[in-house]
């Protein structure tokens, strides 16, 4: 007689983990549809991510947005981007001579985010009057770049909250 056990392992961490990247593409969607349509001189947009947040911007992404010219630009988790790779660099310039006014900055590093805005600032490779969604980080807000703030004043930040323990009404949210 043979027995066989059934071990289940517990995916709930990853499904959760993968719903709220979900939850985060379609705010994404929803923001670049809500600027394409109110703010019709939407010429190009500068997605900024590293590999953490990749999997955001996968095949439904693209499908659900608006046709607009789209630069994709991953950068490696441990990359400096206050001297960033000449793969990186050159993306960043053909970004900024197509002339893109949206940037996505999605870096799971805070001070990998704050780096690449100092830089973008003092090469001028950013365009510090176009539109900014970028996730919010506390290390954004350190003192050595309240000048770049003074520039960059179109910026969302997208903070995640947690679900409330206890509370059926309350939910992942963005």
């Amino acid at each position: 007689m043979v027995a066989k056990t059934f071990a289940k392992p517990d995916i709930s961490p990853i499904l959760k983990s993968l719903q709220e990247r979900k939850d985060l593409e379609f705010l994404i969607i929803d923001i670049l549809n809500i600027l394409t349509r109110k703010h019709n001189d939407v010429k190009c947009v500068a997605i900024i991510c590293d590999p953490v947040y990749l999997n955001v911007f996968e095949g439904a992404f693209f499908k659900r947005t608006y046709s607009m010219p789209i630069i994709m630009i991953v950068v490696a988790e441990y990359e400096d981007l206050l001297s960033p790779n000449y793969i990186t660099l050159e993306a960043l310039r053909q970004a900024r001579k197509d002339d893109c006014n949206v940037y996505l900055i999605f870096l799971a590093n805070g001070l990998q985010a704050s780096r690449l805005l100092r830089f973008g600032d003092r090469h001028r490779i950013l365009d510090t009057r176009a539109q900014f969604a970028m996730l919010h980080d506390v290390r954004l807000f350190h003192s050595e770049l309240h000048y770049v703030w003074r520039r960059i004043v179109n910026v969302l930040f997208i903070k995640h909250h947690q679900r409330v323990r206890g509370s059926s009404k309350s939910k992942v949210r963005w």
